[in-house]
């Protein structure tokens, strides 16, 4: 979700957290439906001074899953821009009427209802582009699409700021985390066959997409996957572990004009950008950016200096493309993706300046199909299209992404076409495996009612009611065209989307509870205290001193646990310790009086004094606040760009 680095407080599990334990389903492939929350402000042409980051993300890209025993659905928003996996977001301070509206209509996970919770009394402190996040994180049992994996670390917020919903944080892993997510874990229990997964937002104009873990959908892109390589951290615009790419070229192609392509990077590998799936709008340098907003003259910037430009929302209706290019592919964004339908009548780039953070969010990744595959450190991107739905195992291996054309054809524009699975006869030439199906109809209905405090009077609160119908299809795959290579004969996959999901507001009722306090009797004997006068002679004690010099060191130990696939002979467990001095400070020379201290006489009484206990230090530093116990510094990824 972030869309700027930030750093924060990650308490870290050992490597062992997730158990690793046989799973009795082997698909290799994982297929979970996204459904799409678009959340425009009730902002008009004439309202243009509320600033339009006030909107906040625009559209969240939400995924259901289980957590425990009896299983309770949970629904966060897909994050490639963070780590973490939490839930239970503080409704009452989630933002504006429509992220409270949409928080509250989201079930709450109760973590006293399951028998196989485990507390690791770890603290969780995560801080994101706009909004943090504090809690505690727990192990328990995760089904995800009809697959289990247990023993899966993540965290359970007591108190959040300006966010609406919890995440599934699909960024980098255990390497960043310290303890294995929810991606590892896959691998790990045999549910996947590699740490990778593929991403298919969809158009704005479609309220389903999917994430495919372990596999890629080829009936959902045109072309071939274009490989780039993940840049490392060390040579990274932010030195962090994320997503970050290069990217070759920008360009554009207005109604009826000739492609253009904006001047190229200084950099010859091209401009580093990071993929975020939590940010609405992309983030470029300042230099880029004037180039793309002169070829939008009625572009207009947002009076509230959030860095928005608006634009006529007739704009987005043209038949023009922004061009981002990657290598030999280029990813073609049509206008009415690129543009952000902020509210009613009132529309933006989906682009603003930034020479810190750069970003492609959701304005580009709406119009590409991209497969991440952490275990190559590798990106894979193509143009995103839908023409029916064919998947393929992503195995092991340095190819372990299938290097399989996309089945539609050059169209690159997204649409929401039925992806129902069919079935080919063994003989059959074309690309896609041969399945058999099975299917059936899953009902989940959970209703959320918020939780309030013992009192003598119990107010009436509206609750609401989620009903979200889930269709469940298993394919064997008997054969594959001469065309597919790696053919994934005999294996079983299980596929399960949401067909439809109703929101019906319910009127709650509670009974008043009444609450007994019993007072508790505090006695306090005081204590005679005598003094005895002292007679004190004194006379000044003209001191002189000179310039004092304090330095103040920090000393810092390192133990390195892991190095990247590039690093020949890994110093692993290894200590390095560095000592550098933070500040020196230098006392003027002077000369004073020194007095000796008279001892008060008198005599009174005294009390006993308690002592409050500590609740931790406090570091503030680098971009942003750690506040916690004996934690290591770790990071959280990008993950909000609209949230300025």
């Amino acid at each position: 979700m972030l869309s700027t680095p930030l750093t924060a407080v990650l308490a870290l599990a050992t490597l062992s957290s997730a158990s690793v334990l046989p799973n009795t389903k082997r698909d290799a492939i994982l297929k979970l439906p996204v459904t799409t929350v678009n959340q425009t402000c009730p902002l008009t042409k004439r309202q243009d001074l509320v600033d339009l980051a006030n909107t906040q993300t625009g559209t969240r890209y939400l995924i259901s899953f289980s957590i425990g025993t009896p299983e309770q659905t949970v629904k966060v928003a897909i994050d490639t821009g963070s780590s973490d996996t939490w839930v239970n977001p503080t409704c009452s301070t989630s933002g504006g009427t429509a992220d409270t509206a949409l928080c509250n209509s989201l079930p709450v996970f109760q973590p006293g209802s399951s028998s196989t919770l485990q507390d690791t009394g770890v603290p969780m402190n995560l801080a994101y582009g706009r909004g943090t996040a504090q809690g505690e994180y727990y192990k328990d049992t995760l089904v995800l699409g009809g697959s289990t994996v247990t023993g899966q670390q993540f965290g359970v917020a007591t108190s959040t700021s300006d966010l609406p919903n919890g995440f599934m944080g699909v960024g980098p892993g255990i390497e960043l985390t310290g303890y294995p997510t929810i991606i590892d874990t896959l691998a790990t229990e045999g549910i996947t066959q590699s740490r990778a997964f593929s991403l298919d937002l969809r158009g704005v104009d479609s309220t389903t997409g999917s994430i495919i873990f372990g596999g890629i959908d080829t009936m959902k892109y045109t072309g071939v996957l274009e490989k780039r390589p993940i840049i490392p951290a060390a040579l990274a615009p932010d030195n962090f572990d994320r997503y970050w790419i290069y990217m070759s070229s920008v360009g554009i192609t207005k109604p009826g004009a000739a492609p253009k392509t904006y001047p190229a990077p200084s950099n010859p590998a091209g401009q580093p950008v990071f993929l975020d799936s939590g940010g609405t709008l992309s983030r470029l340098p300042t230099t880029l950016f004037n180039a793309i907003l002169a070829d939008f003259p009625t572009a207009t910037a947002d009076p509230a200096g959030s860095g928005i430009y608006e634009v006529p929302c007739s704009v987005a209706a043209e038949d023009g493309t922004m061009d981002f290019g990657f290598g030999n592919t280029v990813v073609h964004v049509p206008f009415h993706e690129f543009i952000w339908q902020a509210g009613t009548n009132l529309c933006a780039l989906g682009v603003v300046a930034d020479d810190s953070s750069f970003v492609l969010g959701d304005s580009f990744l709406r119009a590409a199909y991209v497969v991440y595959d952490q275990d190559n450190q590798n990106l894979l991107v193509a143009n995103a299209a839908d023409c029916g739905t064919n998947l393929v195992a992503i195995s092991k291996g340095v190819d372990a992404v299938p290097s399989i054309t996309g089945a539609c054809g050059g169209s690159s524009t997204s649409s929401s076409s039925s992806t129902t699975p069919t079935t080919t006869p063994s003989s059959s030439t074309s690309s896609k495996p041969t399945v058999s199906t099975s299917s059936s109809t899953r009902y989940s209905n959970s209703t959320t009612t918020p939780t309030y405090p013992s009192s003598t009077t119990a107010p009436t609160y509206p609750s609401s009611t989620l009903s979200t119908v889930y269709s469940t299809t298993t394919y064997t795959v008997s054969s594959c065209a001469p065309t597919v290579t790696n053919c994934p004969y005999g294996h079983l996959t299980t596929e399960t989307i949401s067909l439809y999901t109703t929101y019906c507001p319910v009127e709650a009722t509670y009974t008043p509870v009444a609450a007994t306090y019993t007072p508790i009797a505090i006695a306090f004997t005081p204590v005679a205290v005598a003094f005895t006068p002292v007679a004190v002679t004194y006379a000044p004690v003209p001191t002189t001193y000179g310039p004092i010099q304090s330095i103040v060191y920090v000393t810092t130990t390192y133990t390195i646990s892991s190095c990247a696939a590039s690093v020949e002979h890994c110093p692993y467990g290894s200590t390095t310790t560095e000592t550098y001095a933070t500040y020196t400070h230098v006392a003027p020379t002077g000369t004073a009086s020194v007095y000796p201290y008279v001892t008060p006489t008198g005599t009174g009484s005294v009390y006993p004094y308690a002592t409050a206990s500590s609740k931790g230090q406090e570091y503030t530093g680098g971009a942003g606040k750690v506040v916690g116990g004996a934690g290591m510094l770790m990071l959280v990824g990008l993950a909000g760009l609209a949230l300025l």
